[in-house]
């Protein structure tokens, strides 16, 4: 197999038994430290007749919810590209590579744009067609010339992703931009979407063909003559928009520390240290799967010392072990882990949900407004819902509910009892009023209470002092 990074053959191939996949073999590139299951371009039809008839069978809500939080993800990121664009009143004709359900065609569409989209997925296919009512195609038509080609967590699925970037490229009209996300494997140890790290043979999944570092698809986009104009690296893996690099474009220090462009030689990975990192990625998964079924605390630490970048070791470790119970230990961890991962989504979720525990509502509630502004959910919404409950702020509580149930309809009975019990607690306008009145008639009348005390009683009853203050006995 030629390596799509560096079109050498020289290969430290992986035994089968160290990933778990007995059909496929995982690599890594003696010359450039790319990583890469080993897949011949002369099976490509086999790859995608298992996309068309296997990879989903059926879909259903879960593809919805899904595809909504990615779309929110997307618009995110994308948004503020796309307003500069909408204010030149320009329609942009947009091609999405994968389009999976056509979710973003749709959206992208009734914001007035041209939109069309591929899938090898006929499920998806058939959904796009008659959910949205957008027909799709398994190839990009090359009719067009595309303003903004997308291809969002695909690339890691192709057989010579270098070939296929250069054939999109060639695609983009003169000004035309790429859209391109895939997971980031050997940085934050962590799955590109919000679940939890099961074990070493999902992470390094077969699916995934390429496994990209942030150095090896960098390296790609120069091969390619893509350049990076924006990236981020928390909200869903690694997300980058790139333009073309025109071929008489020369690249001043300042331009290239500006865009994110490196030479190719220096992305170029020590293949013996990305082999002893993917190791070290096994052996801290091992031990974090192994402190859970135990319960042994140190086992936690022992998988923080193998790779200290692994949200979900500390997650377990405060929130879920006996550490728990030790709130100063807690805190001084959710600390360690902040330092290490400022911004980490994960490590905010739980500081969350400790200071939630603890009935911090307003430092909670801080962290719940990062995380919606950061990677929106539900869960997050309501929790928003929960501290403001507890804040005193009923009306704001029972608007966070309610978006959650739009969010996603499956919290459309629990949104509404608690909107309920909000509505429920708050006094009517005529409660109010009569309050009011009672407080500023108290005021005005001046008016001191005495407790009823028998041994200043005379005669049954209590003395009177004569004068302008009222005594309430």
């Amino acid at each position: 197999m030629i390596c799509f990074n560096c079109d050498q053959t020289n290969w430290h191939l992986i035994e089968k038994e160290f990933t778990g996949w007995e059909d496929r073999q995982l690599g890594i590139c003696k010359t450039c430290g790319t990583i890469a299951y080993q897949v011949d371009p002369s099976i490509e039809e086999k790859v995608k007749e298992y996309y068309r008839k296997e990879y989903r069978s059926q879909i259903g809500f879960s593809n919805l919810l899904t595809t909504s939080r990615k779309l929110n993800y997307i618009k995110g990121f994308i948004e503020p590209w796309l307003l500069e664009k909408e204010k030149e009143k320009k329609q942009l004709v947009i091609g999405d590579v994968g389009c999976a359900t056509g979710y973003m065609l749709d959206w992208f569409r009734r914001r007035g744009h041209k939109a069309t989209g591929s899938e090898w997925t006929i499920t998806m296919r058939r959904f796009a067609e008659h959910f949205y009512g957008i027909p799709t195609t398994e190839e990009l038509t090359e009719k067009h010339k595309y303003d903004l080609i997308i291809m969002y967590h695909v690339l890691e699925h192709l057989v010579e992703p270098d070939k296929k970037l250069l054939k999109y490229k060639e695609m983009l009209s003169e000004n035309g931009q790429m859209l391109i996300a895939t997971p980031q494997w050997l940085d934050i140890l962590e799955e590109s979407g919000s679940g939890k790290v099961s074990d070493f043979k999902n992470l390094y999944h077969k699916d995934h063909i390429n496994v990209f570092t942030s150095k090896s698809l960098k390296s790609l986009f120069l091969k390619c003559g893509l350049a990076i104009e924006k990236q981020d690296h928390i909200v869903y893996g690694q997300t980058y928009l790139l333009r073309k690099i025109k071929p008489n474009e020369q690249l001043t220090p300042d331009h290239i520390k500006e865009n994110g462009f490196r030479s190719r030689e220096e992305l170029k990975e020590n293949w013996e240290e990305v082999w002893k990192q993917v190791q070290m990625q096994k052996k801290a998964i091992d031990l974090y799967r192994r402190a859970m079924s135990e319960t042994k605390d140190s086992l936690f630490r022992d998988a923080l010392l193998a790779w200290p970048l692994f949200p979900d070791a500390y997650y377990e470790w405060v929130l879920n072990s006996t550490q728990k119970k030790d709130r100063g230990r807690c805190a001084e961890l959710i600390e360690e882990a902040m330092k290490k991962m400022p911004g980490n989504v994960k490590i905010h979720i739980i500081r969350a949900y400790f200071l939630y525990q603890n009935e911090n509502w307003q430092a909670a509630l801080e962290d719940f407004d990062y995380l919606i502004k950061t990677k929106i959910n539900e869960d997050f919404i309501m929790f928003k819902g929960y501290c403001l409950y507890h804040l005193g702020r009923l009306k704001e509580s029972m608007n966070a509910f309610h978006e959650a149930s739009l969010l996603n309809p499956q919290k459309w009975t629990e949104s509404m009892t608690w909107i309920c019990k909000c509505a429920t607690e708050q006094k009517s306008w005529d409660e109010v009023a009569i309050e009011e009145l009672k407080n500023k008639m108290f005021e005005n009348a001046k008016v001191t209470l005495v407790p009823k005390d028998p041994v200043f009683e005379t005669n049954g009853k209590q003395e009177e002092k004569k004068g302008e203050e009222v005594k309430v006995v």
